[in-house]
Parts: structure tokens; C-alpha cells; sequence
């Protein structure tokens, strides 16, 4: 399986969409899965909120350190907010293990409304 990051910007409410593919098990693939992020955040130049799509993401545990603190180098400075959402709970478990290594709260939701309304909640927190 390819690891491969699919992309949209809503520039209107500064959310950055994304959905995850591939199976991340080793150094290299953390590597390959965040470089594609670090382009895209590089190139729109500001800061973002992002929902993420985790439904075909799979981080084997045996890499989830390495996951989880290549994840916190990705968004700090370049991240606001971050919300995935899935329903598959193998995806849903490694993601959240690895946020809770990252130390990053690992908001995950069952729908992509659900995400967004997450992140809606994080603005208003943010402007308070």
C-alpha cells in the first residue's frame, strides 16, 4: 500500500482536509507519510487547522514513538487545531496512541461534521 496524503484547503474557514493512506512501519515511511505534509503546510505559508480522514492510515506499534514525535514536529508552528475522524477502530486506536505519545490530544470523531464542528469548538476556545 502506497502511503500517500490527499489534500484540500477550505481557505474561507482555514481548514486544511485531509485523508491518510498507507501502512506506516517504519522510520522511513514516517518520514515519506510527513514529508508530504510538510510540503503542503510549506506552500500554503500560514497557519492551519486540519481534519483528518484516518479510515486508511495503519501505524504498526512497533514505530508509534517515532510516529508520534515526527506528528508533534509537523504541527508545532504550523498547526492550530488538529481533528481526525474515521470509523474504522483498528485506524482509530493507532492514531489515538500515538497522538497520546505525541502529546497531542488525540480529538477523534466518528464523521467528518463531527471533526469540524470539533475544530469549531477549538477556534471559539482560542478567541475567549
Amino acid at each position: 500500500m502506497d502511503i500517500k496524503v490527499d489534500f484540500s484547503y477550505d481557505a474561507d474557514r482555514n481548514i486544511l482536509f485531509t485523508v491518510d493512506h498507507g501502512e506506516i512501519r517504519t522510520a522511513a515511511d514516517v518520514d515519506a507519510f510527513f514529508a508530504q505534509y510538510d510540503r503542503y503546510l510549506e506552500q500554503l505559508g500560514e497557519r492551519v487547522w486540519v481534519v483528518a480522514n484516518i479510515d486508511d492510515l495503519l501505524v504498526r506499534g512497533e514505530i508509534a514513538d517515532v510516529y508520534g514525535e515526527r506528528a508533534r514536529r509537523t504541527v508545532a508552528g504550523r498547526v492550530l487545531g488538529v481533528s481526525r475522524w474515521g470509523s474504522d477502530s483498528w485506524a482509530r486506536m493507532t492514531v489515538r496512541t500515538t497522538s497520546l505519545k505525541a502529546n497531542i490530544p488525540p480529538s477523534i470523531h466518528d464523521t467528518r461534521e463531527q471533526a469540524v464542528a470539533a475544530i469549531e469548538a477549538m477556534k471559539q476556545r482560542r478567541s475567549e
